[in-house]
């Protein structure tokens, strides 16, 4: 549902800019057990939820959350946790994404990335992001190769802060 929903609205964003359709752009499914969405309480009416949650949808880095949350603050006042959940959960999004991930999950205390069909990941990236998240981080060449990181148990409350570190490692130990 969500996914989707982000898909449209990504789609629609796109075309209001004139900017292409994204080719060759991983479509990436994200399922995590953490609360992220917008409650009414926090932003009541409707339009402005939808606007929000497009602009949300819409983020494509780091300095795209700044924005997105300094709105929000600005506006609405500062973001519950599901809302900040949601900030992260759409930068992480699009950090898979880049990286060449389908599917990011969260499955017995480990988050797997699943590596989109037709793409590779870079051999020397796995092997400094193996050396770096030492008996953490598994990697599974399979028929449909991914990636399993066992989340630390003392810091089930960071999770989204945890995946986006490997995912941002992962991209800057790419092509190194």
């Amino acid at each position: 549902g969500y996914d989707m929903y982000c898909r449209l609205l990504d789609q629609a964003v796109r075309e209001l800019k004139g900017e292409p359709a994204a080719q060759g752009e991983v479509e990436t499914a994200i399922d995590l057990n953490v609360s992220a969405y917008i409650d009414s309480e926090y932003i009541p009416i409707e339009a402005q939820k939808i606007e929000m949650y497009k602009k949300i949808a819409s983020i494509r880095d780091e300095r795209d959350v700044m924005d997105v949350e300094d709105e929000l603050t600005d506006r609405f006042g500062d973001p519950p946790l599901p809302v900040r959940n949601l900030l992260a959960i759409a930068y992480i999004k699009a950090l898979a994404s880049d990286a060449g991930f389908s599917g990011v999950t969260e499955k017995n205390g480990t988050v797997i990335f699943q590596v989109a069909e037709g793409k590779q990941l870079d051999i020397a990236m796995i092997g400094k992001i193996m050396g770096k998240y030492r008996r953490q981080l598994l990697f599974n060449a399979g028929k449909t190769p991914y990636l399993m990181y066992k989340i630390p148990a003392a810091e089930d409350d960071a999770l989204l802060d945890n995946i986006k570190i490997v995912l941002q490692d992962i991209k800057s130990f790419e092509g190194q």
